[in-house]
């Protein structure tokens, strides 16, 4: 990493380093940290013909994905940001990967419907069809039908995600105030997540200026 950066810097390009969070795990090879020791990890999945079961077991996922709930985890995850940001100080920024619930089948553990109940204030008596239930459509694809919940669920889950990015963000700042902290989705959409709006900006001229034209981006400033 450090030679990276050395030259790097020495051609004028700033150099960020890009870090999966809410993954352990690769299921096509049955390794990682949810295989080693740590398989309480793993996000509990709402499937539409086994229910609800491990991540793991979903052999057509690469990414073993993790419940962002996890306290063992989250405090792993930000002690390893926050020993690169002290690691490697002339680095300058990290981008973070799989900042995200493994699409709408995910987490469906005790641990989100204890926390879930507590952010709507009452017990569901139907966990999960309160929140949506599997049924067929006219061609036999299995889709979604939203429970009584369903809004105040995906409304839960994202403010999970925002309140992590949050805290990274703050631990990341303690350790080294000058870190530069992007968050990158999935899905190709060129969406950067930013609060060091004004810095992201004059990196970016520069690395055209370097290579060329770049995809379209949309910035977001998110601090607020």
């Amino acid at each position: 990493m450090q030679y990276f950066i050395k030259k790097g810097h020495e051609l004028g390009i700033e150099v960020h380093a890009s870090l999966n969070v809410f993954c352990a795990g690769h299921n096509y090879f049955d390794r990682g940290m949810v295989y080693s020791g740590h398989s309480d990890w793993a996000s509990m999945v709402y499937t539409p013909e086994k229910g609800i079961i491990p991540i793991t077991e979903e052999k057509q996922k690469y990414g073993a994905m993790i419940n962002p709930l996890n306290e063992e985890y989250r405090t792993h995850i930000l002690n390893v940001l926050k020993e690169v940001v002290t690691k490697y100080p002339d680095l300058d920024g990290l981008m973070l990967d799989r900042v995200r619930y493994d699409g709408i089948t995910a987490d469906f553990s005790p641990l989100s419907r204890e926390k879930f109940e507590a952010y709507i204030g009452k017990k569901m008596s139907k966990f999960p069809e309160d929140i949506f239930v599997w049924k067929k459509n006219t061609d036999g694809k299995f889709i979604t039908q939203p429970g009584k919940y369903f809004h105040k669920w995906i409304e839960w889950r994202t403010k999970n995600i925002t309140d992590f990015m949050a805290l990274a963000r703050k631990e990341v700042k303690a350790a080294n105030p000058k870190f530069l902290l992007a968050h990158i989705p999935e899905l190709g959409i060129r969406l950067i997540t930013k609060w060091e709006l004004i810095s992201l900006a004059k990196s970016m001229i520069r690395l055209k200026t370097l290579v060329g034209p770049l995809p379209n981006i949309k910035i977001t400033d998110t601090q607020n």
